[in-house]
């Protein structure tokens, strides 16, 4: 099924807010930016601000024009998308986090956790949240190719001074990879926060440089490892009357 030109527009717009409050906050680069600080560790908050762009370009889109929606921020069950959002809290805060702040290890931990959360959950409201939500008549492959290249393109890599062809096709693959990953566990739950939390893996394996910062290797990999263990039984078990129908 082909995009209509009203669809075609709220892409647009969708994503040229995206794309400039990227441009800002991750080229530009501005000073008052860099310097902003905030007390007990919560710094790391500002890190929302370039992650703001899918949020507020999916915000915008649903006001003026009202599209019809299926996922939203909870999906088809509350309980379980709290308690996937709770679990790397949880685990943030046990394992703790080195700083330079002499703040307790746990406090940053768990501030860490929030941090990542949230930034995870604004991305997400656009990728997910909206534009899956708005592709999701069209070929799969093609859906996800789309968001996929959109989501790349919107990190501006390819504006760096060290331009790597063969790095940015690996980023490329990655993030077209996780959007059929993530694609699929959203068109299940229809939750935005089970797609954040998917989203969150790659920051605390590799993407994140605050977590590589502060938290092991190993540390990291553990807590990985438990949020992917909990969250696949959390997902089997996601809807029960499909289960039993299965039965």
């Amino acid at each position: 099924m082909k995009c209509s030109n009203s669809k075609r527009l709220r892409i647009f717009i969708f994503y040229l807010i995206a794309i400039l409050f990227s441009f800002y906050f991750r080229f530009l680069s501005p000073e008052w930016y860099n310097q902003l600080l905030f007390p007990y560790g919560l710094s790391m908050i500002k890190d929302w601000l370039s992650g703001l762009g899918p949020f507020l370009g999916a915000l915008v889109v649903l006001w003026i024009f009202k599209p019809e929606r299926r996922n939203t921020l909870f999906g088809t069950s509350k309980l379980k998308s709290v308690i996937m959002a709770v679990i790397p809290l949880f685990i943030f805060t046990i394992i703790g986090a080195n700083n330079n702040e002499n703040i307790n290890i746990h406090l940053y931990g768990f501030n860490l956790g929030i941090t990542i959360t949230v930034y995870c959950i604004l991305e997400e409201t656009g990728w997910r949240g909206y534009l899956q939500d708005e592709l999701r008549n069209i070929n799969p492959v093609l859906q996800y190719l789309i968001i996929g290249f959109l989501w790349y393109t919107w990190h501006l890599t390819f504006l760096s001074g060290h331009i790597n062809l063969i790095n940015e096709l690996i980023i490329f693959l990655i993030l077209f990879a996780a959007s059929v990953g993530i694609g699929f566990a959203v068109k299940y739950t229809q939750s935005i926060i089970v797609a954040a939390c998917m989203h969150m893996i790659g920051n605390i394996i590799a993407f994140s440089s605050l977590l590589k910062q502060s938290i092991s290797v190993q540390n990291r990999l553990i807590i990985a490892g438990i949020c992917i263990f909990t969250w696949i039984i959390i997902l089997i078990f996601w809807d029960k009357k499909i289960l039993n129908q299965k039965k």
